[in-house]
Parts: structure tokens; sequence; C-alpha cells
């Protein structure tokens, strides 16, 4: 490993420990392990980290040990394209990702929607709570929250009672609430 990486063999066992603290069987952390380096490289942090952001989120949204080099590749272009560093996207999927899986909404989705926030200050556990409050709000409205999306003819779910996208319906959110002038529209945020 050493030879044709900058990490060590220690590295790489300290990668694999948190693989395998997480239930990952060796195959898995095999499948894994070579995401698990790229994010750690791209991310300039160290394997055992690096293995402990990943593992989390392929859990959180049910994906397969395979599946951690698109998750490397998602978080990169978020941390790359946003104002936000690896450890506070972990941060933040640790609050929203598993509501925002159960929600129906993807990988690449959630963390698009952490890198916007990021770009407006709110990074990390503060991003997570946010997204994920608001999402479980969206996803079960009650009182205020259900007769302002009622007024303004904002659907969450779809005919069949599953959630729509979530880029559809916080469209829609903005399209409504922007029909009304700036002071208006405050009522309905």
């Amino acid at each position: 490993m050493g030879a044709e990486t900058q990490f060590t063999s220690r590295d790489a066992a300290s990668g694999q420990a948190f693989l395998a603290m997480a239930g990952f069987t060796p195959q898995a952390i095999q499948a894994a392990l070579p995401g698990v380096l790229n994010m750690a490289l791209a991310g300039g942090m160290d394997l055992g980290e690096s293995a402990d952001i990943g593992s989390n989120i392929l859990s959180q949204f049910h994906l397969d040990p395979k599946e951690m080099d698109r998750v490397s590749d998602v978080l990169t272009a978020a941390f790359t394209r946003t104002n936000t560093d690896l450890t506070n996207i972990g941060e933040a999927m640790k609050y929203a990702g598993t509501g925002m899986a159960g929600l129906g909404v993807s990988v690449e989705q959630t963390t698009a929607m952490i890198g916007v926030m990021a770009n407006v200050g709110l990074r990390g556990s503060i991003a997570g709570t946010g997204l994920q409050t608001t999402f479980s709000r969206l996803a079960a409205p009650t009182g205020k929250a259900a007769s302002a999306l009622k007024e303004l003819g904002v659907n969450v779910a779809d005919a069949t009672g599953k959630m729509r996208p979530a880029e559809v319906v916080l469209a829609d959110i903005y399209k409504a609430v922007h029909k009304y002038g700036d002071v208006d529209s405050t009522v309905f945020l």
C-alpha cells in the first residue's frame, strides 16, 4: 500500500479497522478501501476518519460497500465546489443522512443541499439538523405548516403518498413564495 500511495500499511489498517467496526466483511472492506483511499487523499485526512465518514454514509443510504467510490466522488465534488470540507459534510450527514434516505432523497441530493447550506455559512451539525428538521416537517406537515403549503398550492407527496423529489418540492415552494413581495413572503418561511 505504501508503495502505491502516500499511506502506510498502518494507515490502511486504521481504515480497515473502522470498516470492520462498522460491520463490513473482509470482502466488503476490500471493495470499499479504494474509495476510502480516494476520499482520504482528496480530503487531506487519515484513512480512519475517511473510512468512518464513508461507512456511515453507506449505512445511512443502504448502499453496498462497492458504492464507496461513488460516495467518495459525490463528497469530493461537494467539498471542492462549495464552502465546506469533508469533515463538515460527514458531520452534517450524521444528523441528516438517515432521515433523508428514509424520505427517498439520494446521497447526491443530500450532499448537494449540504453544500448549498455551507455556501451561506451553515456547516456540520447545524446544516444536518436544519436539513433533517426541514424535510421531516415537509414530509408530515401539521398546523400552520400544512395550511401554508396548502395556501401556496405545494404538494409534498405524489398520488401514491410518497414524497415527491426534494428538488421539485423546493422549487415549487420557491416559485410559490416568490409570487409575494419580500415582506409578505416571510410569512411562509
